[in-house]
Order: C-alpha cells, then sequence, then structure tokens
C-alpha cells in the first residue's frame, strides 16, 4: 500500500486490528478511515476556500483537481526525502 493510501488515523479495535466504522472487520491487511492523500487535498482546498480574494474566482473542479495534484507532489517528495 503506497503512502497516499494509508490512513491518517485508521480506526482498531480493542485488539489492536483494523476495523470498519459499522464495526465489520475489514479484511487483513486493509485499514479504514481518512487516506493521508485525501486529508492533505482537503486542506489544501480549506486554505482555497479561506482565501476571501480566490472566492471571486473559485472554479470547483479546477481547485479540487489541484488541489489532488498538491497532495500527490507532497507526498512524491516525503516518498523521496525518506
Amino acid at each position: 500500500m503506497k503512502n497516499g493510501d494509508m490512513p491518517t488515523a485508521p480506526m482498531l479495535n480493542e485488539h489492536g486490528c483494523p476495523q470498519h466504522y459499522s464495526s465489520i472487520l475489514v479484511q487483513q491487511g486493509q485499514v479504514t478511515g481518512l487516506t493521508k492523500r485525501e486529508l492533505i487535498a482537503a486542506m489544501a482546498m480549506q486554505g482555497f476556500l479561506a482565501n476571501k480574494a480566490h472566492a471571486t474566482h473559485f472554479m470547483p473542479e479546477h481547485d479540487a483537481r489541484y488541489c489532488i495534484q498538491i497532495a500527490d507532489a507532497l507526498l512524491a517528495e516525503l516518498e523521496q526525502s525518506a
């Protein structure tokens, strides 16, 4: 599993095993929760939305793709630095 697909805060049961939010155990090796890639993209989008100057020319589809590109670039750089 790539770093960007790993969860930011995996949900675990009392035995430390991955657990789905509906309390059904996930297959071994799989985890649930927001991925690092999703979190970084959401944080980038939050930054755009917090900028009042950006609100006048906000293009949701374009900006969403750009935020994903930002997340991918950061994760790639982190992989190279590790």
